[in-house]
């Protein structure tokens, strides 16, 4: 019966070969498990940013197709924030009265100078924060014109939801079609005061003031 008899020298070779096989191995386990904890750790990364951005106060924030921060808006009010709406709560009346007594002004000398305001039902009683004005038509360059005249008095302006909800990338984004309405209020239209001095904190004097600009120089 013939015998299977290996040549001397080949179980050391087929050692060498499955030594370095296994090295071979081992490497490549050590670069794909390098790699998977660095995509995870970008991914962590990544999640972390988009949290700190959501409890971020102030900042324009909205999920894009769902799938991470794109523009859009997420004013959640901080802890200090909230403890100063808390410490003025007393005085809440207070300031709804001033900013429907400044509103009804300011509405009445919009009125006469035959400017668009934004209002409300006849049942309702806002305590206005934003006063939203445009010229009849909401004309995108009438706006402008407006905007340029009244910071030439001195009076501050700011604009106030520029970009429709149906712009924001969570809606479909710039390149679908929108409400016309929405577009045209969000172009032709502005607000008066700033962020951080709104009409109700105006005193009297400011507020007619601001009322005989808007009758002259507005309205003419």
């Amino acid at each position: 019966m013939p015998v299977d008899r290996e040549r001397p020298g080949r179980p050391a070779r087929r050692r060498g070969r499955d030594a370095r096989l296994v090295v071979l191995l081992g490497q490549a386990d050590r670069r794909a498990g390098r790699r998977r904890r660095h995509h995870r750790r970008r991914r962590d990364r990544g999640a972390a940013q988009g949290a700190a951005r959501l409890r971020r106060p102030g900042r324009g924030v909205a999920l894009e197709r769902g799938r991470g921060p794109g523009r859009g808006h997420n004013w959640r009010p901080s802890e200090l924030s909230m403890a100063m709406v808390a410490h003025r709560l007393d005085g809440l009346d207070r300031w709804t009265a001033r900013a429907r007594a400044v509103t009804a002004r300011l509405h009445e000398a919009m009125d006469g100078a035959g400017l668009w305001r934004q209002s409300a039902g006849e049942t309702a009683r806002p305590a206005w924060h934003k006063i939203r004005f445009g010229a009849p038509g909401w004309a995108p360059e009438e706006a402008a014109r407006m905007e340029r005249a009244l910071a030439r008095a001195g009076v501050a302006t700011h604009r106030w939801g520029l970009v429709p909800l149906n712009r924001h990338p969570a809606f479909g984004g710039a390149g679908r079609a929108g409400p016309p309405v929405a577009q045209a209020a969000a172009a032709g239209t502005l607000c008066l005061g700033t962020e951080a001095a709104p009409p109700m904190t105006w005193n009297d004097d400011e507020v007619e003031q601001v009322c005989r600009i808007l009758e002259t120089i507005i309205g003419s």
